[in-house]
Formats: structure tokens, C-alpha cells, sequence
């Protein structure tokens, strides 16, 4: 796994184990529930229909949290920046996206293994509908 990533013209340093671990807990029940109540879908789509509008509608002190957690150094054109809220003023869209990616790329191994029991449970019911 990278260490850093590139989001659009940012670069970010991927999120410690604890604060993904930390990550995992505010969003895997969530994630897990909206998900298993689509109709197949992939993990990318997933990561645009659930987690784009759930970034929208958190309280701002999670929010807060969540940034401090998901990005520890962030740089443009390879100079660091701070690249807090305000950053965003009147890019909002753009700074929940990017935080939805940063769940996304930190969380990669939760959406596989998500992806995976959806896959799994979907196939059960369709052998069982077809005995």
C-alpha cells in the first residue's frame, strides 16, 4: 500500500493504523447498512452514492475529527500546505469529496471485504431462490 496519494493537485499522507482503526468505527455500521440496502453495486460506486452524501451531512464536529484523523500532511505541487477547511471556502463540494475519497483509499480493505459478504450473501439467495 502507498503511503501517499495523489487527490486531484493534492498529495496526502495515508492515515495512521490507529487513526484508520478510529475511521472504521464512526463509519463501518453506517457503510455496511446503506450498502446491503442497494442493488449490486461496486465498491467505487459505493464510494460516490454513501459516502459523498454522508460526509455532507455530518455534524461539523465529526467533521473536524474526521479531517484531523484523514489528513495528517498534505501537500500541493510539492510544497506542504495546511490544508484545513477553510482552504475550501466556497468549494464545499470539493472538500467532501476529497474527504470521501480519504475514507475510501484509508478504508480500502473494508470495502473489499464488504464487497465480498454482499457478494456471498447475494449469491446465496439467488441459489436459493432458484432451488
Amino acid at each position: 500500500m502507498s503511503v501517499q496519494k495523489n487527490f486531484g493537485q493534492y498529495t496526502i499522507v495515508r492515515a495512521s493504523a490507529l487513526a484508520q482503526s478510529e475511521v472504521l468505527s464512526l463509519f463501518s455500521a453506517t457503510i455496511a447498512e446503506r450498502w446491503a440496502s442497494m442493488p449490486i453495486t461496486s465498491r467505487e460506486k459505493v464510494a460516490n452514492d454513501v459516502l459523498l452524501p454522508m460526509m455532507f451531512s455530518l455534524p461539523v464536529h465529526v467533521k473536524v475529527k474526521l479531517h484531523n484523523l484523514l489528513i495528517p500532511q498534505a501537500s500541493k505541487g510539492g510544497t506542504p500546505i495546511n490544508l484545513d477547511i477553510e482552504y475550501f471556502q466556497g468549494r464545499m463540494v470539493e472538500y467532501h469529496r476529497l474527504l470521501a475519497d480519504l475514507v475510501f483509499w484509508n478504508l480500502d480493505d473494508f470495502f473489499t471485504y464488504i464487497a465480498n459478504v454482499l457478494n456471498e450473501d447475494q449469491l446465496t439467495t439467488t441459489e436459493e431462490e432458484a432451488q
